[in-house]
């Protein structure tokens, strides 16, 4: 952990706390990036609405997305830098709550 690092990852994120990331620039893009992010962490949460006969193959899919530590462009590595959100952070914050 880096110095100045928290090590206290929350259980959930309040939705006042995700306006607080789209209204700082509430261009096209960032809506856009964190509708991308939103829809990979509720899948990977398994909270998809899709039809039962696809959604394991989403599921692994998005957690794939959300584990995968490269940094190319819409990975969730890039879009959370994009969006100023730890990504380290958030994945292990996802990582707990999808044990619950």
């Amino acid at each position: 952990m880096a110095p100045g690092q928290s090590c206290v990852v929350p259980d959930m994120v309040l939705s006042s706390q995700l306006d607080e990331v789209t209204d700082r620039r509430r261009s096209g893009e960032r809506r856009l990036l964190f509708a991308v992010l939103r829809g990979g962490i509720v899948t990977s949460l398994g909270r998809s609405f899709s039809s039962r006969k696809g959604r394991r193959g989403e599921l692994a899919q998005a957690r794939r997305w959300v584990n995968a530590r490269d940094s190319a462009v819409m990975s969730f590595s890039w879009i959370c830098t994009q969006l100023g959100i730890e990504a380290a952070q958030l994945r292990e914050a996802i990582r707990v709550k999808g044990r619950g």
